[in-house]
């Protein structure tokens, strides 16, 4: 009975290191399947209407990076057991890791909150003569976007980080307590002035940008809906399905975006005084972020799927065995799209 029960915790904590694994392999995985096939047809950008907008496609292959320098700096941090010590008594490896978590955190934040915003001033179409100047100018903003986020997030995310880690190892050197820990942590007053502005620059402001633009565009695109079906009695799939695809991808991502704000501003409440809401960043979070968003974007942004598409034709061409599975896999597709409209022409004429 005592063995028994001494190794249920060892079951668990193997079952949640798989679970870990699955979550961080995946997110890794989906994010550089992605970020792989945008560098490949780089390109092809601008040319022909399938391979959408390049300024779309950088800020999602930005997007894609910027998870995957999440998903793996996370994956090491959590397998060397530093997420129960964070940030306190790290080795330089562990510091290293953090500096690189921090950094694919913030731009993540920032770069889907800018990608957002492009998708705004991309769909909406207004006259207001304030609306097409920022329209003309939407390369140079997005430039400036990608640059100020480098530059805000690699200072503001990790210079507060690197004074309390090396403060802390000289003020406690190796006898620490975690009430210690915590009492030095909320009575020192620099920390509500860094939670203060870190809670306006990094989860307020590009969470307004990001919710604002979705709620525009979600709106947009539901009235251009019913605006559709109304003027059209015989409306083709095709054009009701791609808004359709456009609406539900920024309206899910929208949900994890805010998952996400809420569980970093929480996480810089809480570090002080509990490590285990930090252990289930890097554990379930982080990884389950990053592999959401990249199924997210596979499934629904069609210029993606469309470049993958090309990618796996030029792979085929190398191939024997692949190419036989190509065209049997498109033999299948184009047969149940051929039954599909048989279907769909039968149910009209009867």
């Amino acid at each position: 009975m005592d063995e028994g029960g001494a190794r249920f915790p060892i079951m668990i904590t193997f079952l949640s290191y798989i679970f870990a694994g699955v979550l961080f392999v995946g997110g890794f995985l989906g994010n550089l399947l992605i970020f792989l096939t945008l560098v490949l047809t780089s390109a092809e950008d601008g040319v022909g209407t399938r391979n959408g907008s390049p300024l779309v496609n950088l800020m999602v292959g930005l997007t894609s990076g910027a998870n995957l320098l999440l998903c793996g700096s996370s994956a090491g941090l959590y397998y060397e057991n530093a997420a129960e010590r964070f940030p306190y008594c790290l080795t330089s490896f562990q510091k290293f890791l953090v500096f690189l978590s921090n950094e694919g955190l913030f731009c993540t934040i920032w770069f889907t909150a800018l990608l957002c915003l492009l998708y705004c001033l991309k769909i909406l179409s207004c006259k207001h003569n304030l609306f097409l100047k920022v329209k003309q100018n939407i390369p140079k903003l997005v430039c400036f976007g990608i640059v100020s986020g480098l530059i805000m997030s690699t200072v503001s995310s990790n210079v507060p980080f690197i004074f309390y880690s090396f403060k802390l190892n000289i003020t406690l050197n190796s006898s620490y307590s975690t009430a210690s820990l915590a009492s030095y942590y909320y009575e020192n007053p620099l920390t509500w002035v860094f939670i203060g502005l870190f809670g306006l620059v990094w989860v307020s402001f590009p969470f307004g940008v990001c919710v604002i633009s979705c709620v525009t565009v979600i709106s947009f695109l539901h009235q251009h809906l019913r605006n559709m079906k109304s003027n059209s009695s015989e409306l083709s799939n095709c054009r009701v399905k791609s808004p359709k695809r456009v609406l539900q991808m920024i309206s899910f991502q929208v949900l994890l975006y805010i998952v996400l704000l809420l569980e970093v501003f929480g996480g810089n409440l809480a570090v002080g005084a509990s490590q285990n809401f930090q252990s289930s960043s890097y554990i379930i979070v982080y990884p389950l972020y990053c592999l959401m968003t990249s199924a997210n974007i596979i499934v629904k942004n069609r210029s993606i799927r469309m470049k993958l598409a090309s990618i796996i034709k030029k792979m085929s061409r190398y191939s024997p065995c692949f190419h036989c599975f190509l065209q049997e896999s498109q033999h299948t597709i184009s047969e149940q799209t051929r039954r599909g409209q048989e279907s769909m022409v039968n149910s009209r004429t009867g």
